[in-house]
């Protein structure tokens, strides 16, 4: 049941930042093995952050921190507007995968502090996680169409955000 909980949330958050990857990948979007060892990457790097952030929790006022970030998130994605960005231009494709790697590390902020909450077992937060980007990959285009037409799906993922940041802003804490 973790799984598919993390595989949800993991979608849900990541609808925004998959355009993003896909613009970047224009030319090796493609190709399924660009889109596995891509989706294992940020699959690996997600869970690592994930495991440090259950580890920071330990300390007082990082989970209400954590909880004023998501609701600062949410907010702005309420305004969102969603564009296909120019195609992104690099002759290697390690460049590429390396691009997409570290915009993962700024835009996959919600999301991993969102799915830290639902589970502290790595093996279901990676299968979670692998999931969903790589059904968010493999489908990118009807992804994008759909987001297109119904731009009112940002609204519904910040009030999922909103959600997950109120139960940690209100979290009960020993130091208080």
């Amino acid at each position: 049941m973790d799984v598919l909980k993390i595989f949800i949330i993991s979608l849900v958050s990541d609808l925004d930042n998959i355009i993003i990857y896909v613009s970047v990948l224009r030319k090796y979007a493609g190709s399924l093995l660009v889109v596995l060892v891509i989706t294992a990457t940020l699959t690996i790097n997600r869970t690592i952050s994930i495991t440090l952030l259950h580890e920071l929790y330990s300390i007082p006022w990082v989970e209400f921190s954590v909880g004023i970030i998501l609701l600062i998130i949410a907010l702005k994605m309420t305004s969102y507007r969603l564009e296909m960005l120019p195609p992104y231009r690099s002759s290697s494709l390690w460049k590429v995968v390396a691009t997409v790697v570290l915009l993962d590390l700024v835009l996959s902020i919600d999301g991993v502090l969102i799915v830290s909450d639902l589970s502290r077992e790595a093996g279901f937060i990676y299968m979670g996680i692998a999931l969903s980007l790589l059904t968010l990959f493999m489908f990118s285009s009807l992804v994008f169409k759909i987001v297109q037409f119904f731009p009112w799906i940002f609204v519904v993922v910040a009030s999922f955000i909103s959600y997950a940041a109120m139960e940690n802003i209100f979290k009960k804490r020993s130091c208080l």
